[in-house]
Order: structure tokens, then C-alpha cells, then sequence
């Protein structure tokens, strides 16, 4: 069934379609329009009519009327854990995943839409007894009006995924070379309002965490650290960066106190995911994504801190694209819908 990856920011709308799945995607349209209600759920009906809106005119744009829709559940809108539990069965599994979400999930599973999926298993006569499951819980009323969203935009939803599952699908599609296959890689989505980090290892998704800090936070440190508005401290964020030779490094000077803050939350995940895996070690590169990564300066200053190797993400390279696609400059804002839009069904 054709369908197409919609990924809603804060700042902008993102739609992707390919024909195939995986690694054998073939990416076919790509395109986004600006989000001026600025928010990804409103509660207020007239910005949510107005977001409907947005995605509709979208949808008719870049050609992808009556097609079914995959849309990404941010990590802040649910509830996610991966767990190590004893090897079970399938069958085991089922009987026993409830009395498991409930030590994880905070609320009554009554009250959420509860997937779980096993990572890893492992192998008869390995002398390992445990198992990794990845377990979210969507509550309900979000699930319904991110679906009366979309029929409000007159767009029938085929799905709705967790965002970290989208940006593992993206960057693990080259996981049949054996050198990127064995990197334990740490994957740093920069949105407008929170940011997410997840830890693939083996091609399997080993550690997520979300900070409710994202680049908007940046752009407003500028307004109040240099006194200028928020178009033209959106501007200075884009232009200078963490650029040390420009302005005098007053952009970066004011911007720091909040990336330091990012940089610790990067460091907590790393050690996180040395305390769960202390066999593999340590993270062996970062991969920043999200609108967010186009900051200047900001993989060369990562590096500096943390010692690691730091890629800016192209989502697009581990796909084909067609040849008469142009793609966007900022191409590491569509890591997730591109991700929604190779998922196999």
C-alpha cells in the first residue's frame, strides 16, 4: 500500500514518500512547508484547524493526495523503555510484558495504546540469560487527536511510530557492511523543542532518552543574552554559531551555557549506555541530526569536547533517490519522515 512519512516540528512540516522499504527504498518526494502555528499537538481548535490546514495544502503540493499517511509519535508524547528481561518464549513473553510495562509506564496501560517489540534474544546454549525488549505506551487521547488531525487534513493514517524508531530505521539502513554494523553509534536528533538521543549497537536500538532542550532555546539565549528579536536572533543562530571568529565570538558566548547543557545530556547517555553494555566499551561516533545539527561550528566543538568522531546525518544516503529529485539544502531535518516513509508494511 503507498503511503508517505509525515514527521510534524515545531518549526517546520516535513513529507517524504518512497517506493520499497529499507535499504531498497527509492525516495520519491520530499518536501516541507513552514509550520506557523508553531506547535506540533495545539489544544486550541483554531490552531489545530489551522495546523490541519497546513498538512492539507502539504499534502496537495508535493502531489501526495489520497495517499496513506505514516506519522511520527515524538519520544516527549509517550512513554518508551527498553528492558532487559529473563530469555522467554514468545508465548512467555505475551503472559508476562503487562506486569513488565507496569513497573515502566506511569500510568494504567488502560489509558495507553501498549506496543512491544523484541530487540534481541539470545541464541540456544548462549550463556546469556537475558533478553532486550523495547516497550511503548502512547496514551490514548494523543493517539486520537493526532488521527483527527489527519482526518481533518483530509489524510488516512496508516500508522503512527515513535520517532526514535524512524531514526534508527534511517541510519541503520547500511547495517549489512560489517564496519558500520559493529559501531556502537549514538544518534543526536536536534528538534525546535527537545532533542533525542538513541544508542544503536549490533543494528539493534540499545539505549533512548529525550531533553526538553532543543534549538529554540538557543535562539531565545541570543535574543536575551544579545538584546535583539527573535527573527534576528533565529538569523545569528543560523549565520555564526559556535563560530569563535565571528562577532567576536559573542554569538557563542551567549549560546554556550545552553549547548554545555546539551553536551551533558549527550554525556549521560553515553555513560548510560557503557553501565548497560560495559563489554562494548564506549560509543565509538556521533551522528547529529534534526534541524538543529545545521548549527555552525557544532560538530567541529563536539569533537573538541568529547573526542569522539561527529558526522553531520544525511538521511538520504544510505537510500537511492530518484534522478529527477532535487533535494533540500537542510537535509538532516528529514531524517525522521524519511524514516517513516521506508518503513515496510
Amino acid at each position: 500500500m503507498a503511503h508517505f512519512g509525515l514527521d510534524i516540528g515545531s518549526y517546520a512540516i516535513k513529507f517524504v514518500k518512497a517506493e520499497g522499504h529499507d535499504s531498497h527504498a527509492k525516495i520519491k518526494t520530499v518536501g516541507s512547508v513552514y509550520n506557523s502555528v508553531g506547535q506540533i499537538l495545539p489544544s486550541d481548535q483554531n490552531q489545530f484547524q489551522q495546523l490541519a490546514l497546513l498538512i492539507k495544502n502539504g499534502v496537495k503540493e508535493f502531489g501526495l493526495s489520497g495517499l496513506n499517511c505514516h506519522l511520527s509519535l515524538p519520544s516527549n508524547q509517550a512513554y518508551m523503555s527498553i528492558v532487559q528481561m529473563p530469555s522467554l518464549s514468545d508465548a512467555e513473553l505475551a503472559s508476562a510484558i503487562k506486569w513488565e510495562a507496569e513497573q515502566h509506564i506511569p500510568v494504567a496501560l488502560s489509558e495507553v495504546n501498549f506496543e512491544y517489540d523484541v530487540i534481541s534474544r539470545p541464541p540456544r546454549n548462549s550463556s546469556d540469560e537475558t533478553m532486550s525488549v523495547f516497550m511503548v505506551g502512547a496514551p490514548k487521547t494523543v493517539v486520537d487527536r493526532y488521527i483527527q488531525l489527519l482526518e481533518t487534513a483530509g489524510v488516512e493514517p496508516t500508522g503512527l511510530e515513535p520517532d526514535v524508531v524512524s531514526l534508527a530505521r534511517t541510519f541503520q539502513a547500511q547495517k549489512d557492511t560489517k564496519e558500520t554494523a559493529s559501531k556502537s553509534t549514538l544518534v543526536c536528533h536536534f528538534g525546535a523543542l527537545n532533542t533525542t538521543f538513541l544508542v544503536t549497537s549490533e543494528s539493534q536500538l540499545s539505549v533512548i532518552h529525550t531533553a526538553n532542550i532543543g534549538s529554540l532555546a538557543l535562539t531565545r539565549t541570543i535574543e536575551k543574552g544579545l538584546g535583539l528579536d527573535p527573527a534576528r536572533s533565529e538569523e545569528y543562530k543560523r549565520t555564526y554559531g559556535l563560530q569563535e571568529n565571528q562577532l567576536e565570538g559573542k554569538v557563542k558566548t551567549v549560546l554556550l551555557p545552553v549547548f554545555d547543557a546539551l553536551v551533558k545530556e549527550i554525556r549521560k547517555t553515553i555513560q548510560f549506555y557503557i553501565s548497560q553494555s560495559p563489554s562494548n566499551n564506549n560509543i565509538s561516533r556521533i551522528i547529529i541530526s534534526g534541524g538543529g545539527s545545521n548549527l555552525p561550528e557544532m560538530s567541529s566543538h563536539l569533537v573538541d569536547i568529547l573526542s569522539l568522531e561527529v558526522i553531520v546525518g544525511n538521511p538520504f544516503e544510505n537510500f537511492s533517490v530518484d534522478n529527477n529529485l532535487k533535494l533540500p539544502e537542510d537535509l538532516a531535518s528529514y531524517s525522521i519522515a524519511v524514516g517513516l516513509a521506508t518503513k515496510a508494511f
